[in-house]
């Protein structure tokens, strides 16, 4: 979904969740990423320096990406996808503090400028 706003502050959402997903799915396919369907990944993979590298999926297999968007409920992302060494003690109960809700989704990600129609703000 994006957001167009006016000169007097007003805000109109136009196009819905499925729009805005289809086409960063096209970006980023566009710019060489890629998708990978009914994959279960059951690791987000850190090189020594703590960048991300990767993936593990559920089959075992390491794919390597300079790049991971996750896109899930925040919990199982810190108790299973990232090792607990990547995540601080103190941060790890933070959100552990906070109870899961189910109605809520959020994906964060950056996207280029010129992935982005002319005119909206995303």
């Amino acid at each position: 979904m994006f957001v167009t706003t006016t000169p007097a502050a007003a805000t109109t959402p136009w196009g819905s969740p499925a729009v805005l997903s289809g086409r960063l799915e096209r970006a980023v396919e566009k710019r060489g990423g890629r998708f990978l369907y009914e994959t279960e990944v059951t690791g987000i993979l850190f090189d020594a320096a703590g960048h991300v590298r990767g993936v593990r999926t559920g089959s075992g297999d390491e794919i390597s990406a300079p790049q991971v968007v996750y896109a899930g409920a925040v919990h199982p992302l810190y108790r299973r996808l990232l090792p607990p060494e990547a995540v601080p003690a103190r941060d790890r109960a933070r959100i552990e503090r906070h109870g899961a809700d189910p109605s809520q989704r959020v994906l964060y990600g950056h996207v280029k400028a010129d992935a982005v129609p002319a005119g909206p703000s995303p």
